[in-house]
C-alpha cells in the first residue's frame, strides 16, 4: 500500500502556499483507474483466442490478395489486411520483410488510411505478428520491446552510415524506400487513424525509414504492444529544433485532437528526428515499459521523447536515453503547453531532462535523472539531467528523484509563450514543491542547483512559491544562479554539502527575495547562512550517506516480487 506523506502547508504564519497536494491522491487514483484500456489481446497457444476474435486470417510478405488467407501456406498480402478489415478479426503477419519501394509522392500521404468504424470494444481488430510459429513473439505485459537497444546496434550499419537497419526476420517489418535516405519522410506515413478509428490492436511488428508510424485523431482505445520503430525522419546537417522545421519531423506515435484511452506498451524507438511518443489535447492514455533512444547528432535528434499537451495521462516506467553530444538537448518527459493532470512515476531520462512548460497539475515521482559529462560541443557544454520549468508551470510536484552528475538540479524560465500557458500566465512558475530528491553535481564544469530565468528576454517575469523539501545536495558551485524575481521561497529539512557559495550574480539583490524561509537545514561544508531568509533550526555537521528512496510497489502491479532501481549508477534490487 503506497503511503501517502501529509504535508504540513506554511501558509498559515507565512502567507506561502506550495503545490496543492490535496489533488494528489485523487488524481493519482483516477489515472490509475482509467488510463489506457482493458482489450482483451491474449493468445494462448495453440488455438486460444480472445472471446471477441469471429474469425483469423494469415498474412506474410509473399502473400497475395487472391489467396483465402485462412492457413498460413495460404496467406494474404498486408495490403489486403489493412484496406479490407472486418471487425472481430485477428490478423497473424508473418515476419518478413514488408517493404515499399517507392516513395509517396508528398510527405504527408499515407500508405494506410484506417477509416473504418465497424469495429467496437466487443469486436476488435487485431494486427499481430509472429516470427515463424504462432504465438512466439508473445511477451509479459511488463516486458519492454522484444528488439533491444543493444540489438539494434549490432544489425548491419545502414547506407545512410548512421543508422542501423532492422532484422525483418526477427518480426514483420514495415520499411520505406531506404535509397530515400537520409529524407525518409519522403517516404511518408505508414498508418493515418482517423474519423473516430477506434478499438485496434498492433502487436509485435517493426516499423522503419518513414516519416511516421502511426498518426491520427479521435482514435481511441488502441492497443500498440512491442512495437519497435527506428529510422524515422530526415537525418541531415541542417541544425535545427523541429517544431520549427517540418522537414526535420520524424515521428513514431503521433496522436492529436481527442485520441483517448489508448495503450502504447512494450514499445521501443530508435532514432527518430522529432518525438518518440506524442499525446496532444488527448487524455486518459498510458504509456508503459517503452524505451527510446537517440545516437545521432544530424538534424533534430529526436527532440521530444514522451509529450503531452493532454490530460490525465500516465508515463509509467519510460525511459528517455539521449546518447549523442548533439545540437538539441531534447524534451525526456515533457508535459507540455496547456497540459493538465498529468502523472510519470518509475522513470529514467538520461542525458536530456523532464519538462513542465507551460503545463500544470503534474507529477513526477520515482524517477533517475543522469546526465553526461563528456558532452561539451553543444549549448555550453549542455549534459541534461535537469528539472526544467518553463511558462507557468504551476501547482506540480516533483519527488523521490535521484539526480546523478548533474550542471543544475532545476531551472525555473519564462521563454515568452504564455498564450499557451493556463491563466495565471504572468508567471515563470509557481506553487512547485520539490521534494526527497539527491543530486549530485559534477566536477568538471560551473554547476548550481536552482536556477532562475538565466538567458531569456523575461527576465521581469517572477516565481512564486517554491517549496524544496529534504534535499541532499551535494558538490554544486553555488546554490542559486538568480535573474529573476522570486516571490515565497521556502528551504527546509534538506543537507548541502560542499557547495561553497549561496548565489551567484547577486540576482536576488536586483530581483528580490521576498517571504524567504531557511527552516531545520543542515549545512556541510557548504555556505554560510544566507542573508534576506528567515531563518531557524541551521545546523553545521555532516550529512552522512543518503539513498534515494526506492520505488514503492505499485497497487496495479502487485505480482512484482522485487524492484530494480540506479542509486548512484548502479543497479540494485529492493524485495518486498
Amino acid at each position: 500500500m503506497r503511503i501517502i506523506l501529509s504535508f504540513l502547508l506554511l501558509a498559515g504564519y507565512i502567507g506561502f502556499s506550495q503545490a496543492d497536494e490535496s489533488f494528489r491522491s485523487g488524481m493519482e487514483a483516477d489515472i490509475r483507474a482509467n488510463a489506457g484500456n482493458n482489450i482483451d489481446a491474449t493468445f494462448m497457444a495453440p488455438s486460444t483466442y480472445p472471446s471477441w476474435v469471429t474469425s483469423v486470417r494469415y498474412v506474410a510478405n509473399d502473400g497475395v490478395n487472391t489467396n483465402d488467407g485462412l492457413t498460413p501456406e495460404t496467406p494474404l498480402d498486408a495490403n489486403s489486411a489493412f484496406n479490407s478489415v472486418v471487425a472481430g478479426r485477428w490478423y497473424w503477419i508473418k515476419a518478413g520483410n514488408y517493404s515499399y519501394g517507392t516513395p509517396l509522392e508528398g510527405q504527408l500521404n499515407s500508405h494506410y488510411n484506417l477509416t473504418f468504424n465497424s469495429n467496437t470494444s466487443s469486436n476488435p481488430i487485431a494486427y499481430v505478428g509472429y516470427k515463424s510459429v504462432i504465438g512466439d513473439l508473445d511477451r509479459g505485459d511488463e516486458s519492454y520491446a522484444g528488439v533491444t537497444w543493444t540489438d539494434y546496434l549490432d544489425y548491419p550499419l545502414a547506407a545512410d552510415g548512421l543508422t542501423h537497419s532492422l532484422d525483418t526476420s526477427e518480426m514483420p517489418t514495415f520499411s520505406g524506400n531506404q535509397t530515400a535516405g537520409p529524407n525518409y519522410i519522403l517516404n511518408g506515413k505508414l498508418f493515418k487513424m482517423n474519423s473516430g478509428v477506434n478499438n485496434l490492436i498492433f502487436k509485435n511488428l517493426q516499423i522503419q525509414y518513414m516519416r511516421m508510424a502511426f498518426t491520427g485523431e479521435n482514435v481511441d482505445h488502441c492497443v500498440f504492444d512491442n512495437i519497435v520503430v527506428a529510422n524515422m525522419g530526415w537525418f541531415t546537417d541542417i541544425k535545427g529544433q523541429g517544431g520549427s522545421n517540418n522537414d526535420l519531423q520524424g515521428d513514431a506515435f503521433d496522436f492529436n485532437a481527442d485520441c483517448d484511452y489508448n495503450e502504447v506498451r512494450n514499445c521501443a524507438v530508435y532514432n527518430v528526428t522529432f518525438r518518440a511518443t506524442k499525446f496532444s489535447a488527448a487524455d486518459y492514455n498510458l504509456i508503459k515499459y517503452t524505451k527510446t533512444y537517440s545516437n545521432i547528432d544530424e538534424g533534430n535528434p529526436q527532440d521530444y521523447y514522451f509529450h503531452t499537451t493532454g490530460r490525465y495521462n500516465w508515463f509509467h516506467h519510460v525511459e528517455a536515453y539521449r546518447l549523442a553530444d548533439s545540437n538539441h538537448s531534447g524534451h525526456g518527459i515533457c508535459f507540455n503547453q496547456k497540459s493538465n493532470f498529468n502523472l510519470a512515476t518509475d522513470w529514467i531520462v538520461e542525458g536530456t531532462d523532464i519538462h513542465l512548460d507551460g503545463g500544470n497539475n503534474a507529477v513526477f515521482r520515482y524517477g533517475t535523472l543522469i546526465a553526461h559529462p563528456e558532452y561539451n560541443s553543444y549549448v555550453t557544454g549542455y549534459k541534461g539531467g535537469a528539472i526544467v520549468v518553463f511558462d507557468n508551470g504551476y501547482n506540480s510536484i516533483f519527488e523521490d528523484i535521484d539526480i546523478q552528475n548533474a550542471q543544475k538540479m532545476t531551472v525555473i524560465k519564462d521563454g515568452g509563450e504564455g498564450s499557451n500557458t493556463i491563466p495565471p500566465a504572468s508567471k515563470a512558475g509557481h506553487q512547485l514543491t520539490y521534494r526527497n530528491i539527491t543530486a549530485t553535481a559534477d566536477d568538471s564544469i560551473s554547476t548550481y542547483l536552482y536556477q532562475m530565468g538565466v538567458g531569456n528576454s523575461h527576465l521581469e517575469t517572477p516565481i512564486d512559491d517554491v517549496l524544496f523539501d529534504s534535499i541532499t545536495a551535494t558538490g554544486f558551485d553555488s546554490f542559486i544562479l538568480s535573474e529573476n524575481a522570486n516571490n515565497g521561497f521556502v528551504v527546509q529539512n534538506s543537507c548541502f554539502k560542499d557547495i561553497p557559495v549561496f548565489e551567484t550574480l547577486g540576482g536576488l539583490a536586483t530581483y528580490g527575495l521576498n517571504t524567504a524561509i531557511f527552516m531545520n537545514n543542515t549545512l556541510d561544508n557548504s555556505f554560510s547562512m544566507p542573508s534576506g531568509f528567515v531563518e531557524s533550526g541551521t545546523t553545521i555537521g555532516s550529512c552522512g550517506v543518503v539513498m534515494p528512496p526506492p520505488p514503492l510497489p505499485d497497487p496495479a502491479l502487485k505480482k512484482f516480487k522485487a524492484w530494480d532501481m540506479r542509486v548512484n549508477g548502479k543497479r540494485v534490487k529492493i524485495k518486498f
